[in-house]
């Protein structure tokens, strides 16, 4: 099954990322001179790599133009960021990391903020560059995952959300609440409350005319008000809320902490994230995830290419047994295992046999013999 036929053909992502399919104009007749010039200036925009007398960006020893076209590993994470997240991409990335950097490719509903945070921080380690490529959801704590990444790629079906903690419903066996929801009751109690008062004091006004004073009417309305919102605020829990706010500051904290590497976050983006979204499976697409960071595109050729080799597996959340951890080559395909093995198998054999010195008289493997 393939998607975005267009985009892995070759035809412009972006206005940053132009190439050109077809037929070559060099069989074509100039023409005018006008036409020409007009010829000219669409190759310079659309062919980059057909330059410099019609050779190209290879033949002349230069980078190709997508910048993962070589020098990057591709981590797949398709799943619940769980305690056994950070074991299976510690695994996978000790056996099978062949670059000095690393584009992780998120998918995920969210999860642990421990996890994520261990996660994040292995990748920093032991990757000189981490770029996080979105090809569809990535949520709560995947957006955690991406605020340790240096740059932010999108594809057209990806997107973030926001950063609220969800925690366990207090005296039930399943279910999760966001660590927003005592926040937003006491936003909206506050409003409520002084939306009382204010009707109370002019009402009391208006049909006293002059009687009643403005501060005895205040003063009456004060107290009609706080009757009123007494049994409400009471059934607040000051202990669960100050545990709910120790809670939401676990997501800042981690932020702050898997920023300071890259400083891809603006400034304010990490508050923004943890309190200011209504919901937390709200949408945060391309260009709100702008907004949030420094360094952000849309999807590369090299990475929608992977998108369409592997459509199950990037476009659709997994869990449970389904989850998936793997590295990629650049066409998509996981890497073998045994390819790493036998590259590292032969270059032991190639040093042993260069630095070992030449075997004693012996028998015929070499090994000493009793005298």
């Amino acid at each position: 099954m393939k998607v975005m036929g267009e985009l892995s053909s070759g035809r412009a992502l972006s206005g940053n990322h132009r190439y050109c399919i077809g037929a070559s104009s060099r069989g074509r007749k100039r023409g005018s001179s006008k036409f020409h010039s007009k010829s000219i200036a669409m190759n310079d925009q659309i062919k980059p790599q057909r330059r410099m007398n019609g050779r190209s960006d290879v033949e002349r020893g230069e980078k190709p133009q997508d910048k993962f076209a070589s020098g990057y590993d591709f981590l797949l994470v398709n799943e619940d960021i769980t305690h056994g997240t950070f074991p299976e991409v510690m695994g996978c990335v000790n056996r099978l990391k062949r670059n000095e950097n690393v584009v992780l490719i998120l998918v995920t509903y969210g999860g642990s903020a421990n996890a994520a945070y261990r996660t994040a921080r292995f990748l920093q380690t032991v990757y000189e560059d981490v770029v996080a490529f979105l090809p569809a959801e990535c949520k709560s704590a995947g957006t955690l995952l991406v605020s340790a990444a240096n740059a932010v790629f999108v594809s057209p079906f990806g997107e973030m959300g926001p950063l609220d903690v969800q925690l366990l419903k207090r005296d039930e066996l399943a279910g999760r609440r966001s660590g927003l929801t005592t926040r937003s009751a006491l936003e909206d109690l506050k409003s409520h409350s002084f939306d009382l008062f204010e009707h109370f004091m002019t009402e009391i006004i208006s049909r006293s005319g002059t009687a009643v004073s403005f501060r005895a009417a205040a003063d009456v309305a004060a107290g009609i008000s706080s009757r009123m919102m007494a049994p409400i605020y009471e059934q607040i829990n000051p202990e669960a809320l100050g545990q709910d706010h120790r809670d939401l500051r676990i997501a800042v904290h981690y932020g702050e902490r898997l920023n300071r590497k890259f400083k891809n976050l603006k400034k304010g983006a990490l508050q923004r994230l943890v309190y200011d979204y209504p919901s937390h499976d709200f949408v945060i697409d391309l260009e709100e995830t702008r907004e949030l960071f420094e360094r952000v595109d849309i999807a590369t050729p090299a990475l929608m290419k992977i998108v369409n080799a592997r459509v199950m597996d990037v476009l659709i959340p997994k869990s449970g047994s389904d989850r998936l951890v793997t590295m990629l080559g650049y066409d998509g395909q996981p890497v073998p295992e045994r390819e790493r093995k036998t590259s590292n198998a032969s270059q032991r054999n190639n040093s042993d046999a260069s630095d070992s010195p030449a075997p004693k008289a012996g028998d015929g493997a070499g090994a000493p013999t009793a005298s």
